[in-house]
């Protein structure tokens, strides 16, 4: 059974992914606070998911090392990521590039400007170090090895791993969609492309299940994961780079 939840996470994130895109993209276009709050839920979703499969990890393997530094830093462009996403589908980016800097300055004129600065560089400092730090904490086992918990709290987590990777590729659809896709593309070029935007996708949301896999190797997990980011990256570049 345990061998068979990776699997499990990945197919339900399929099932998910093919239900909440349409609605996630909808929402992305028209900019307003929910969407801040929104990501931001899933975002600390996907934190404690990371810190619980590392929990887990402490669990089935006493002997496994910290996170490596490499993953740490590659945390820190991920956070950055998620702030930007904020920063976009809340309307800010838009209200900063299309407003006059006198306009600006009305609004942000008095106690009202200083609480919204104040919250905006708290929030900004919470989303920056939230995930790094989910991956410097150290852990120690908080449940024994193939426990009813240790199966749940995988499974979820995991789940938790690929809500975030969903909402992600919807801000892709929203922000990378180009106005005229390359028509008559052939298939080596194609793949070509994939290859690159699919490694750009590893670099930044393959860390959790690298480290999963180190506690819980199995090939078949690895080759459902693949298949099911691959998925996502060849259907957002079809339509988007290609037609």
């Amino acid at each position: 059974m345990k061998n068979n939840i990776p699997i499990l996470a990945d197919v339900a994130g399929v099932i998910l992914y093919l239900l909440m895109l349409p609605w996630l993209v909808q929402q992305f276009k028209t900019h307003s606070i929910s969407n801040g709050i929104m990501i931001t839920v899933f975002y600390i979703v996907f934190c404690a998911s990371v810190y619980l499969l590392r929990v887990s990890i402490s669990v089935n393997s006493p002997d496994s090392q910290p996170s490596k530094a490499l993953l740490v830093f590659w945390s820190f462009f991920f956070s950055i990521m998620v702030f930007y996403m904020i920063f976009e589908f809340t309307g800010t980016l838009r209200f900063i590039t299309d407003t006059s800097f006198a306009e600006q300055n009305e609004m942000m004129a008095g106690s009202r400007g200083t609480i919204i600065a104040s919250t905006a560089l708290v929030g900004f400092f919470v989303i920056l170090l939230l995930y790094p730090v989910t991956m410097i904490l150290k852990t120690r086992p908080l449940w024994s090895p193939d426990s009813m918990a240790d199966v749940s709290i995988q499974a979820l987590a995991l789940l938790g791993v690929n809500l975030m990777i969903i909402v992600s590729m919807a801000q892709w659809e929203v922000a990378f969609q180009a106005e005229s896709p390359y028509e008559g593309l052939g298939m080596g070029a194609k793949i070509l492309i994939f290859g690159a935007v699919y490694l750009f996708f590893l670099v930044f949301y393959g860390s959790p299940r690298f480290a999963f896999y180190k506690a819980n190797p199995s090939l078949l997990a690895v080759g459902t994961f693949i298949g099911q980011t691959g998925f996502y990256v060849w259907r957002f570049l079809d339509g988007s780079t290609w037609k």
